[in-house]
Formats: structure tokens, C-alpha cells, sequence
């Protein structure tokens, strides 16, 4: 995923109002219906892309911690406010559980091989992931109530090109 077409993505993401429903599609595939707007989040490491309002069929139902987290933080939730850093997308959101207001983030990581998708608590704790990562193999685990690291700053050298229509691009 380059990071000048997810700062178009944010963009447009950025106009949306509210997430209608939150699920896992496919293994490594999340679908945002975002106002009327479907955004599937396609987390396959090292060839990762998100794709607009593309036909995607549902491969099987997910029932993981991650996807009932997923379910529960971000359906019918209200989309408070959209960030790209590098090649880090963070939606904002604000869910209505149990008569109680709560502030959660999803954070949508392009980063090549550690592509992932981290639900966060707003103190940025780590709620769910969908990949868990253990301390013994990176300096930055992704563990359930765990702090989130951030990731050290990288440069990025990419060919910027001219989009004409961001939906059209990515359904291609």
C-alpha cells in the first residue's frame, strides 16, 4: 500500500460519518461499511490494499476474540476523526456499549511483512489484534492489554502518480 494513496483514502474516509458494520470477510480481509461507503481492508502480509466498493463474498464466519471486539467496539458506531502517518491509517470512533460513551481506536498497519489490524482502548491499549506478535520476536509486541509501541519513524520513497477517481483505482 503506498502511503500517498492511503492519505487519498483518508480523505475520503474523512467525509463519512458513521460505520454501519465492522467484520472479518476473509482471513486477513476487513469490511468497514463507513455511511453507504464499503471499505475492505486487505491485511495479507506484504500485499496489503484496501478496495472500495468492490463485490467480496463473505468466505466463512469469524468468531475469534478479534472479531467479536471488532463487532462489538466499531458496528453502528460514530466515526469521530481519520489519521494516516506513514503507512498507518487510525479511525477514531465513539461506541455506544451498555448506556456508557466509549472512545476507541482502529489502527490499520501497511507496514509490509507486520501488516496488521489493532483495535485500542483511548489510553491506547491494545483491546485485540488481528495478528498477536509475542515480546520474543519483535521489540514491539501486540498483546491484549499491552500499551502499543509506536514504530520508529521511516522514510518513504515512492512515485507519487495523479488519481483521477479513488473508487475506480481501487477496484482495479
Amino acid at each position: 500500500m503506498k502511503a500517498f494513496i492511503l492519505k487519498k483514502i483518508e480523505q475520503h474516509i474523512s467525509q463519512k460519518k458513521f460505520i454501519k458494520k465492522a467484520i472479518r470477510v476473509d482471513d486477513n480481509v476487513i469490511l468497514l461499511e463507513i455511511d453507504k461507503t464499503r471499505y475492505f481492508f486487505d491485511l495479507s502480509k506484504g500485499n496489503s490494499d484496501i478496495y472500495i466498493d468492490v463485490k467480496y463474498e463473505l468466505s466463512k464466519k469469524f468468531n475469534a476474540p478479534f472479531d467479536i471486539s471488532l463487532m462489538k467496539k466499531l458496528t453502528k458506531a460514530k466515526l469521530i476523526d481519520v489519521k494516516v502517518k506513514e503507512r498507518i491509517l487510525t479511525l477514531k470512533i465513539e461506541s455506544n456499549l451498555s448506556f456508557k460513551k466509549e472512545i476507541n481506536y482502529i489502527q490499520f498497519e501497511f507496514t509490509g511483512r507486520y501488516t496488521n489490524c489493532i483495535i485500542l482502548n483511548e489510553n491506547f491499549i491494545i483491546i485485540e489484534a488481528l495478528h498477536h506478535i509475542s515480546e520474543n520476536v519483535t521489540f514491539r509486541p501486540i498483546q491484549p492489554q499491552q500499551k502499543l509501541k509506536e514504530l520508529p519513524p521511516k522514510e518513504i520513497k515512492e512515485k507519487i502518480f495523479e488519481i483521477d477517481n479513488l473508487e475506480t483505482y481501487t477496484q482495479t
